[in-house]
């Protein structure tokens, strides 16, 4: 799909918030049928720069959690800094969670992330710049297949989370002690912002 042609929904999107069990459906999660899809304009799936896009819903009645207490639902704030180097990270998803494996994880899984600055991980994916975050857990945790679109986020003093990235991309075989590379959420927030209020 060319990201020029994306600025509505051709196809049905659903979003789910409080999932925690993909294999259940009556897990607590609600759903709505997404209203406009816009990736952004100068994608580029070679490269894989602007990787991020918005999906629009209806006004969404979430509660802090779901009603069996394991998803939380709650919402995510913008982030308030440009780095969060030295801050405790964590990313979620339902990727791959064996290396020697190809399943997916059946329960949504977290890990703690541990900044990397760009001089270091410009060592391994030589073309990441100012708009990306590199991050690699502290006991070899790492993003990996199917986590792509997850969250990166800090709990911030008041303990909200704020959004620090989007997984990106990293080596495919999601080597121990590897690195990741997120969308940086505060290098795109005009567009973010702008497609919020259009």
């Amino acid at each position: 799909m060319q990201s020029n042609q994306q600025s509505n929904v051709n196809t049905t999107i659903v979003v789910c918030v409080g999932d925690w069990k993909r294999s259940d459906d009556n897990d607590g999660q609600i759903c709505y049928t997404a209203i406009k899809f816009k990736a952004h304009p100068k994608y580029s799936c070679s490269t894989i720069k602007n990787d991020i896009a918005i999906i629009k819903t209806p006004l969404m009645n979430v509660p802090y959690s779901s009603s069996n207490g394991f998803g939380s639902t709650n919402s995510i704030c913008q982030p308030t800094t440009a780095s969060y180097e030295g801050k405790p990270l964590i990313v979620s998803g339902w990727g791959r969670y064996d290396r020697n494996g190809y399943s997916l994880a059946d329960v949504l899984q977290k890990a703690p992330m541990n900044f990397v600055p760009l001089t270091q991980c410009r060592q391994i994916f030589p073309s990441v710049d100012n708009s990306q975050v590199c991050v690699r857990g502290p006991k070899g945790q790492i993003a990996c297949n199917g986590d792509s679109g997850g969250p990166l986020f800090h709990i911030n003093n008041s303990g909200f989370a704020e959004a620090v990235g989007i997984v990106s991309f990293g080596k495919s075989t999601c080597p121990k002690e590897g690195i990741a590379v997120y969308t940086s959420v505060y290098a795109f927030l005009d567009f973010i912002n702008s497609e919020i209020k259009g």
